[in-house]
């Protein structure tokens, strides 16, 4: 199996790479609260079947290296979150018993999390979304989140990720998929959703089981992410048109 990633590395990594923020509002109370840190971010409540893992607020663009140094995206990066959700059944019992085995067979030490992405029997056993992790930063500028939204997508469809047709979703959403490892069964898939906000971009990683389709899940969840970032941040966006073709 692929090398899992610690829980502390999750919050670097998972942004960093195409591998996992925050809207102006037009009024001053609206600024205030999306400013605050996870300002309409997604929530226990939205999530019942998953547990908060990962709550970190962005302050500076989440890249690395010499080349990213120029880009516009960092220069013109403002502020922003992500927050981490895992599936419940992997913390105890049989699922985490294998999680923990194979971290072992690996020279991992058992943690209070199980390593990510999730592996082994509870991806071939489960018919639910396992992970989700939502990122939202905003910019000074549109074209920064523009080509931050472009970085992204070039940077999944160099991993062999595939584009999602056939989503009914804002205008300008990008959707992709892929295998996070071999396509052997024991590994997730994860749907990837990138939502322009004006200066700002809401990234959604929702991975689970590939043999099952969990597209309605996953627009379901943007849906419901977009719309609380819409209301805290006093803003409007058409989310009538959420859904998928066959998911």
């Amino acid at each position: 199996m692929g090398r899992p990633m610690f829980l502390g590395s999750l919050a670097v990594a998972s942004v960093m790479l195409a591998l996992p923020w925050l809207l102006q509002s037009d009024t001053p109370t609206g600024l205030m609260t999306c400013r605050a840190m996870g300002g309409g971010a997604l929530t226990r409540a939205d999530l019942p079947s998953l547990s908060e893992m990962l709550s970190q607020d962005l302050t500076e663009a989440p890249v690395k290296g010499a080349s990213a140094s120029t880009a516009l995206y960092v220069s013109d990066f403002k502020s922003g979150w992500i927050r981490g959700f895992i599936a419940t059944s992997s913390l105890s019992g049989p699922f985490r018993d294998d999680l923990d085995v194979r971290a072992a067979a690996l020279h991992y030490p058992k943690q209070r999390w199980p390593y990510v992405p999730l592996v082994g029997d509870i991806v071939s056993h489960s018919n639910e979304v396992l992970e989700v992790y939502e990122t939202f930063t905003t910019y000074t500028s549109q074209s920064a989140a523009r080509a931050w939204i472009e970085n992204l997508r070039q940077g999944k469809l160099s991993a062999a990720a595939q584009q999602i047709s056939g989503l009914q979703m804002p205008a300008g959403t990008v959707a992709l998929t892929n295998i996070l490892g071999p396509d052997d069964g024991e590994h997730e898939r994860d749907i990837e959703l990138l939502v322009p906000f004006d200066r700002s971009v809401l990234r959604l990683n929702i991975q689970g089981p590939p043999h099952i389709s969990y597209l309605h899940q996953a627009t379901a969840i943007a849906s419901t992410a977009i719309k609380h970032i819409n209301q805290v941040c006093q803003r409007t966006t058409d989310t009538s048109q959420f859904g998928s073709r066959g998911g």
